[in-house]
């Protein structure tokens, strides 16, 4: 998948999922993290952002001679919370967001440790953004899922 492809697919998804607040709100309070000073108000628009760039040199100078794929990009975030957001807000199971947030909490002060704690367990492979359709039937809650099918079923007129 392409960084352009996940940016379609993070259009679609609800901006502030309430394990990625509290995460938030838990991070400013260890101090580790704020929003003081940010362009973005949410991690769905931080990612719509970071992503509308990602083939240029971007705010960071980027190389852009290589072409980089959507796991790449996610596995290069160095934000917690929008790491930790993109899992939440695709759909993937709420008690691994909770062990996801947990882990970040716990990890080291470095913004990369903690995306590293959260990447342990919800790696690119656990995110229905993948390209497997949007579906990843074993991370995906039941509720996710049956939301998903019934769009589908509306868009197509059969889920097969």
């Amino acid at each position: 998948m392409t960084p352009q492809a996940l940016r379609r697919k993070i259009k679609g998804f609800e901006a502030t999922p309430p394990v990625t607040l509290s995460f938030e709100k838990a991070l400013t309070k260890q101090g580790t993290w704020s929003t003081e000073g940010v362009w973005y108000r949410s991690q769905k628009e931080h990612w719509l952002g970071w992503l509308a760039e990602y083939d240029g040199p971007g705010a960071y100078g980027r190389k852009t001679t290589v072409t980089r794929s959507a796991e790449f990009a996610y596995n290069h975030v160095v934000c917690p919370p929008m790491v930790l957001w993109l899992g939440e807000a695709s759909g993937v199971k709420r008690s691994l967001v909770n062990q996801a947030k947990k882990a970040g909490l716990e990890a080291s002060r470095k913004l990369q440790g903690k995306c590293a704690a959260i990447r342990k367990i919800v790696p690119w492979s656990k995110n229905c953004c993948e390209p497997c359709g949007g579906f990843h039937l074993p991370h995906l809650s039941r509720t996710t899922f049956l939301r998903g099918a019934m769009k589908l079923t509306k868009i197509t007129g059969s889920v097969g």
